[in-house]
């Protein structure tokens, strides 16, 4: 009856409907009214795929909390003015559900620096040690669970010791990652304990244009970190010998690895822009470090409450085979080196390139922002310099670099050999590479010659290419190709060599994929380079010749495994067919093959044997000389803290006989990055090492 006389009556109707409001509002209130655990807040449901994940079932709805704050959390935002605020708050002890299998602190985003109050009056400044009363909704974002749009109901004491309020919590990951991550899960948002004498595993990464840092560390505990013997006490990718289970064959992904953010650390300090310490790998912690853990882009870290203090660990340049810098008595001795420079862009915008300048406007596959351009021209003089002296004083002056990753930019005209002159103008040559060799000369270093083919660069402008010194080495033409060729073309009909193999110039391979299921596609984006090189001593010929072949296969290991398994066979072929066409002159086949060497491989159940093609043709792999001669100076790059190989050399023919040593030169992946933008120290410039190989 009351709702037919309302529906009678407009104005009974609006009023009606705001009773009922109020009584929605009021019942929701009452929901939220009563206090929960933090605990029960969180429990709910794995996942689906990833059983370490649990969404809370209270998941969107209004929740009322308490707990004490212990740590003030800032990172930037999307915009460059804009800052993210949040805190951490747990349970005290008599608080909690008592149940370990979920945690005891949350994550609590504002936003904002500040909390509204429940009511008028000012916002309330959330501070370390405040025991206090929250409302708000409880979300669970990109694996994270958090407390989102609070609303302070109550402060019931301050400036608690948060030593003896909160439980000590050492974090004890376990050998298995998936162990690990459940353990994580079930601490996020509480503050753990990382004890001293943690061991770090990575260089000190800066990501986000600079404003962001992460630190890889493990347990002084970890059986990896007892190692006495120098340089053992590192995390390998199995089936590295010196890994935590050195007889398997897939990797167990060293589950007691632990991340370190920046979060705190700008919380603590009030600055956006500030990082973990330049830590590289081997230093030790010297004292305890604090922290709350959180989620975020799929890695649980741990925020520390303040700046963590480090000793120096040893010096990860000196772990090298010595003997690969030595020269013979005769000053015949040659070496080589291969080396991924990480986007070595200038600073110029070539019309012809739309990703190669901030303002362009990127084309089907590279969008805007591209973060690996430098931010100026003279962090771009800088790190030629830095380059320079690393090709100078620890590269020692090869005589030949197979060079991966650097633009292909070709706007300038330089002079002759070893001035700095130039102007705009094409002169067949790429520019970056160029102006590295000035640099190198003006150091008191050799004059390089430059060479590439531009058919090997890819839709980025990424390329490879060769510097060689033009005093100990020529560059010669390849000759006919026609016999060797043909071979190829047994295995791969549309293989083909890009350019005029009459010159003294590289020439690029390509080649359509030769399954039908395959739909035409070409086997590399960014196709080798492929060089024919002579190498003299003081004038002389010194009976070495060598064809090389530099590559940059596909990125990410566990991805794209039948396309990288076609880059592995096609320049397999050629190194073959060479040598049987010319078996006096061999072939080094090196760069960036992006995938682990034998028996290291990214899946367990099926071997995928991606470089198999290398393998089966007879050439000799540079990486198995120095895993069972030197096992702590067998890797090439450091990814989440675990060193591995990216980085080969192979050696078809009778250039075998003539090999001598090899080594990498950690002086790069082991580093912080971005240090030192002046130039001066010459160390973490790029994310790879070099591979140093010297012949006889």
């Amino acid at each position: 009856m009351i709702i037919e006389r309302f529906q009678h009556d407009g104005d009974c109707r609006i009023r009606f409907f705001a009773v009922l409001t109020w009584i929605v509002l009021s019942l929701s209130a009452a929901s939220a009214s009563e206090v929960m655990s933090i605990g029960q807040l969180r429990s709910g449901r794995p996942v689906a795929g990833t059983p370490f994940d649990i969404r809370p079932q209270l998941e969107g709805k209004i929740v009322r909390l308490q707990g004490v704050i212990y740590q003030k959390l800032l990172w930037p935002g999307s915009q460059p003015d804009q800052l993210n605020h949040a805190f951490l708050i747990q349970n005290l002890p008599e608080h909690s559900d008592g149940d370990d299998k979920t945690s005891d602190g949350l994550l609590v985003y504002t936003g904002k620096p500040t909390v509204p109050l429940e009511g008028r009056g000012a916002d309330y400044l959330p501070r370390a040690g405040d025991w206090i009363v929250l409302e708000g909704r409880l979300q669970h974002r990109y694996g994270q669970t958090e407390l989102s749009r609070p609303r302070l109901i109550q402060v019931v004491k301050t400036e608690l010791d948060l030593s003896s309020a909160l439980p000590f919590i050492e974090l004890k990951p376990f050998p298995e990652r998936a162990k690990t991550l459940s353990y994580l899960e079930r601490l996020e948002g509480m503050r753990v304990i990382l004890p001293a004498d943690a061991l770090v595993v990575s260089g000190r990464k800066v990501i986000g244009s600079g404003i962001e840092s992460y630190a890889w560390l493990i347990p002084a505990s970890a059986p990896v970190a007892l190692r006495s013997k120098p340089y053992y006490n590192r995390v390998f990718r199995d089936a590295h010998p010196l890994d935590d289970i050195p007889n398997a064959l897939f990797d167990n992904d060293n589950g007691f690895r632990i991340l370190l953010g920046s979060h705190g650390i700008k919380g603590l300090t009030g600055r956006a822009d500030a990082l973990l310490p330049a830590l590289r790998v081997g230093d030790r912690l010297t004292q305890a470090c604090v922290g709350g853990v959180i989620y975020s882009y799929q890695q649980y870290k741990i925020m520390p409450m303040q700046v963590p203090d480090f000793e120096r660990g040893l010096d990860p340049a000196e772990n090298i085979i010595p003997e690969v810098f030595e020269r013979d008595s005769t000053a015949a001795g040659v070496r080589l080196a291969t080396f991924n420079v990480e986007n070595l862009y200038d600073h110029r915008d070539d019309p012809s390139d739309p990703c190669d300048a901030f303002d362009d406007l990127g084309n089907q596959t590279i969008q805007p922002p591209f973060n690996y351009l430098p931010a100026n021209e003279t962090l771009y003089r800088n790190r030629l310099a830095g380059l320079a002296k690393q090709v100078v004083f620890d590269m020692k002056e090869p005589e030949l670099i197979l060079v991966q990753e650097f633009e292909d930019q070709d706007i300038l005209s330089f002079g002759k050999a070893g001035k700095t002159f130039l102007k705009p103008g094409s002169d067949g040559l790429p520019d970056v590479l160029q102006e590295w060799s000035s640099v190198i000369r003006s150091m008191g270093g050799p004059y390089y010659g430059v060479a590439q083919h531009r058919k090997g660069a890819d839709a980025r402008g990424i390329s490879c290419g060769f510097l060689f010194r033009t005093d100990r080495v020529k560059l010669k033409p390849l000759g006919q190709k026609g016999s060797w060729l043909s071979k190829v073309r047994q295995t791969f009909p549309a293989a083909q060599m890009l350019g005029d193999a009459s010159k003294a110039v590289p020439l690029a391979i390509q080649s359509v994929r030769p399954k039908p299921d395959q739909d035409g596609s070409i086997v590399y984006a960014r196709p080798p380079q492929i060089a024919r090189f002579q190498f003299e001593a003081e004038g002389q010929y010194v009976g070495m010749e060598l064809v090389v072949i530099n590559a940059h296969f596909a990125s990410r290991p566990n991805e794209r495994v039948a396309l990288r398994r076609d880059q592995s066979s096609l320049v397999a072929e050629f190194g073959k067919a060479w040598v049987e066409a010319n078996p006096g002159v061999g072939v080094v086949i090196g760069g960036d093959l992006n995938v682990f060497p034998r028996p290291d491989d990214p899946f367990s159940q099926t071997q995928s044997d991606q470089l198999g093609a290398l393998y089966g043709s007879g050439a000799l792999s540079v990486y198995d000389w120095i895993v069972k001669r030197k096992p702590e100076n067998a890797y090439s790059y450091v990814y989440d803290g675990q060193s591995q190989t990216l980085d080969h050399l192979f050696m078809v023919g009778e250039v075998k006989d003539r090999f001598h040593s090899a080594t990498f030169l950690h002086i790069n992946c082991d580093w912080p990055d971005r240090v030192d933008d002046s130039g001066n120290s010459p160390r973490g410039i790029s994310d790879h090492d070099p591979l140093i190989v010297s012949f006889r």
